[in-house]
């Protein structure tokens, strides 16, 4: 039987103490950017820009809205699901402006630090007798080695903050039917964080499971079992307003069609093989700029505990048999095997992501060696773990590499540092035993005291390794700022950018974006053009006529132009930016020809953004309704030949009046003296509904743009947009939050 008891007051202790070493830890880079706190990459490239972008598009349309800064344009539910909208700490975050959020960021991820550990204490809490070991097994977690090498991905750190609660809840459903509930919220909380790793918890729940429940009755066994899956799908339910609009997203994705696993490759390469060892041994270091193996490597390959390393687990593996050996024992056969890594994310790939799982099981395995020090030989396991890591240095030091540099090790000072912070550790440990009996302080403040240490240097460590290869926090600033204060003259344009910083922490949209979850049809749009990428969009300005085409008529340059009217200046932080304009097609304008994919795709690739300004591009079952208004051009006729300014021009002047975007699409005037067809570089999704005069009409997929055929005349035209599949997710949500509100009265009433 587990131990249910709930010690509130060494949980506060135990939050409080990682509240306090991420204090130590982050505060002093807080203070360095002047209240800014900034990473490097992606942090400060996309969890920024895009939790401002978030803010400001949930107030404009809503969950189910369109945000137009992502990209071309997206759906803001199914952009940001993935990153952060079902995270507790981004709604945290609303209740302050969202311009403020470089300031808050920092304080969150505080707070995300000290969540983490008051979670995985709560999970230790029930195998160990004296709490207090509990935690330092939660600082361990909190602070390990794949948190701090992840802190470039700000919305990682929610997920490791809410899955000790599944495995908690679990644990508690398992040993008490009327505990159920508890399964419930932690499933949502765990599916709300992020569907992407909820997908690797489910898998590593079932791993899980079969070690630690196998050896119970089977019909009681079968019974708990079956409540757990309903209780699971219960909690599943509950998100179901966010994760069925993702999930519609997701399986019209061609990305989700393709296997990233090759199942030629069951075997790891020296370096992978190398790399996994590495982040198992070592301390954790920052991805961009690895010290040995990878000079570059984003797979998130590190698990290393501070201080204790894998002493206590090779202690706990030598001398038990049991469940949890077992389970340890799998997961590490899993780390060194592609074929099974790649189980966890059903097999859309290989890499570590679901080591913060396998750090919460060596926390509690060390917490249990520490709590009966006695009863293992933790001398055996300090001393293996130190010849290994040995071993595997100087290994790397001289084993030849087929590089320039000679060897797997590139910053040779940096590598021995992080060698001899792992022995180091190790020794600490150790001396223990060293010190007189009458002198020796009390084992458990020895280790609590190591562990803390050991987590705020090896965490600032890695963040101050990442902010030495960017930038200083005040041009990240002054960039957000500016970003703010841009605005588009004329909302019918864009500007000619694709930087995150600038596009998404205001309301000025651009021509592309860094975002691995556009919508569908930008991918689609790019494909045109023979780009196939998962994370960049398309180098517009590469094809001739895109610009031109996508209304990118306001330049942005850091220098004043020669010659050129600026439209807008904007400045911050000693930087500034002018805007300029030039020519380009509105948004929205009548078409007066087109020609089929098949012919679009036939002519050179840098022609086809040239042939889209001619005319609109329609896939052959659409042309039945298009070829009755509109004349259809070949390949052969387009005036391939022309400026795309000139073609620009000639568009603008079919534009549609009275052009306004909204929080759910965009409204407009269309005039015309025949039947015809309006195109707008806004792109295709499901979710659209076209209102001619409030009547329902067509739309059309152009070449993954959308397009209305109207009835000759003036009229009123509306694009709406809904997410597909919001309504149907609200309203499973709602009856889900009814049942498990029901569910709760029954078990607490019977537990009564």
């Amino acid at each position: 039987m587990i131990d249910k008891s709930l010690d509130r007051k060494n949980l506060k202790r135990c939050a409080m103490l990682c509240a306090l070493l991420a204090l130590l830890t982050f505060l002093p880079f807080i203070v360095r950017g002047r209240g800014v706190f900034t990473v490097a990459s992606d942090f400060n490239d996309q969890q920024i820009p895009f939790t401002i972008c978030l803010h400001n598009n949930l107030l404009d349309g809503g969950l189910d809205g369109w945000a137009w800064n992502v990209d071309l344009g997206s759906s803001t539910l199914q952009s940001f699901t993935f990153y952060e909208l079902g995270s507790v700490f981004f709604w945290l975050s609303m209740l302050f402006p969202a311009r403020l959020f470089p300031w808050l960021v920092g304080w969150l991820y505080m707070l995300k630090y000290a969540a983490a550990g008051a979670a995985a204490y709560l999970y230790l809490s029930l195998f160990v007798r004296d709490r207090r070991y509990a935690a330092a097994g939660a600082v361990l977690y909190a602070f390990s080695g794949f948190s701090a090498t992840n802190v470039v991905y700000y919305h990682f750190h929610e997920v490791i903050a809410a899955f000790p609660l599944l495995l908690y809840a679990l644990e508690r459903a398992m040993d008490d039917r009327r505990d159920a509930w508890m399964l419930v919220l932690a499933v949502a909380l765990c599916a709300l964080a992020n569907y992407f790793f909820f997908v690797m918890e489910c898998v590593f729940l079932v791993l899980y499971s079969v070690f630690r429940f196998w050896t119970r009755d089977v019909r009681v066994l079968a019974g708990r079992v079956l409540l757990c899956l309903g209780c699971a799908l219960l909690g599943a339910g509950i998100t179901a307003v966010f994760l069925i609009p993702s999930l519609l997203q997701l399986l019209s994705s061609e990305r989700s069609q393709e296997s990233l696993f090759n199942l030629d490759a069951l075997v790891y390469e020296t370096r992978d093989f190398l790399n996994i060892a590495k982040g198992i041994l070592l301390p954790a270091e920052a991805m961009d700029d690895l010290n040995s193996i990878y000079h570059g490597h984003w797979l998130s390959t590190c698990c290393n505990l501070p201080l204790v390393g894998m002493a206590f687990v090779i202690a706990w593996l030598r001398d038990r048999r049991d469940w949890l050996s077992r389970l340890m024992w799998a997961m590490l056969i899993i780390s060194f095997s592609p074929l099974l890594t790649c189980t966890f994310l059903l097999f859309r790939g290989a890499y570590q992501r679901w080591w913060f799982m396998m750090t919460l099981i060596m926390a509690l395995i060390t917490a249990l060696v520490a709590e009966d020090r006695e009863r293992f030989d933790l001398r055996f396991g300090l001393r293996a773990n130190a010849l290994i890591v040995l071993v595997f240095c100087s290994m790397l030091l001289f084993m030849p590499s087929y590089e320039a540099e000679g060897s797997y090790v590139y910053h040779r000072v940096r590598f021995l540092v992080n060698m001899a912070v792992a022995l180091g550790g190790l020794g600490y440990l150790a001396l223990y035993d060293r010190l007189p009996a009458g002198k020796r302080p009390v084992w458990r403040r020895w280790l609590l005291l190591g562990v803390s240490a050991a987590a705020v240097a090896t965490t600032a460590s890695v963040i101050y390794c990442y902010r030495a290869t960017a930038p200083d926090a005040q041009y990240y600033e002054g960039l957000y700022e500016m970003g703010a204060q841009l605005e588009l003259p004329d909302g019918q344009y864009r500007l000619n950018a694709a930087d995150n910083k600038l596009l998404m922490t205001g309301h000025a949209s651009g021509i592309g974006s860094y975002t691995s979850t556009p919508c569908n049809s930008i991918r689609g749009f790019d494909a045109m053009f023979d780009w196939i990428d998962n994370v960049y969009s398309l180098d517009r300005s590469s094809i001739p006529g895109l610009e031109e085409l996508l209304g990118a008529r306001y330049r942005v340059s850091a220098a004043p132009p020669e010659g050129v009217p600026v439209v807008q200046t904007v400045s911050a932080r000693g930087q500034t930016l002018y805007v300029t304009e030039a020519e380009a097609c509105p948004i929205g304008y009548e078409a007066d020809s087109y020609l089929l994919y098949d012919e679009l795709m036939g002519l050179p690739r840098e022609q086809r953004g040239v042939a889209l300004l001619d005319s609109i591009v329609i896939r052959p079952e659409d042309e039945a309704r298009i070829s009755a208004l509109l004349p259809h051009k070949t390949s052969e006729a387009l005036e391939l030949g022309r400026a795309p300014a000139d073609l620009a021009a000639e568009c603008r002047g079919r534009a549609v009046a009275d052009f306004a975007r909204t929080g759910h699409g965009l409204r407009c005037t269309v005039r015309a003296e025949k039947d015809g067809v309006w195109y707008f570089t806004v792109p295709f999704d499901r979710g659209w509904t076209a209102l001619v005069d409030g009547e329902e009409a067509a739309v059309l997929n152009s070449g993954c743009m959308l397009a209305v055929p109207v009835a000759a005349g003036e009229h009123a035209l509306e694009l709406r947009y809904r997410s597909p599949g919001f309504r149907a997710g609200e309203a499973i949500s709602l009856v889900s939050l009814a049942l498990c509100a029901g569910l709760y009265g029954f078990l607490r009433r019977k537990k009564r």
